[in-house]
């Protein structure tokens, strides 16, 4: 699925996961995540995640604006090619699940749907208030 980002309809969010640091991106209707975060966790190679994330066949949300994916910490400065982003819930859910159950931490699953969940109410919430 294309997604034309801006800085009004996204926000990037970062949130702490086993001690790393990963960052989410915040659309109106998703929370998005790339497969370098998920290897990032897990100290895995980002090529060996981003293979397994492609061969699940979950939907990609991609778009052409590389100055915004730079700018929120998403995407190498030097990269000229976006990789693609997953929803949160379905890559925690789907390929990423792997990972999760091998080092048996599958209840933390829930918890980082669930602070990334209250990250994007806060977000909405206060880009709604600034409307006002």
């Amino acid at each position: 699925m294309k997604i034309i980002l801006d800085s009004e309809n996204s926000h990037p969010t970062t949130i702490t996961v086993k001690g790393k640091e990963i960052t989410l991106l915040l659309i109106e209707s998703s929370i998005l995540i790339d497969s370098s975060q998920i290897a990032k966790i897990f100290d895995k190679k980002e090529k060996t995640v981003a293979t397994k994330v492609q061969k699940s066949e979950l939907e990609k949300y991609e778009t052409d604006n590389v100055k915004i994916l730079k700018n929120y910490g998403l995407m190498n400065p030097d990269a000229v090619k976006p990789k693609p982003l997953y929803d949160l819930r379905q890559m925690l859910e789907g390929p990423a699940y792997y990972y999760f159950k091998k080092e048996d931490e599958t209840d933390l699953i829930d918890v980082i749907v669930r602070v990334a969940i209250g990250k994007h109410r806060e977000w909405i919430h206060n880009k709604n208030m600034n409307k006002l």
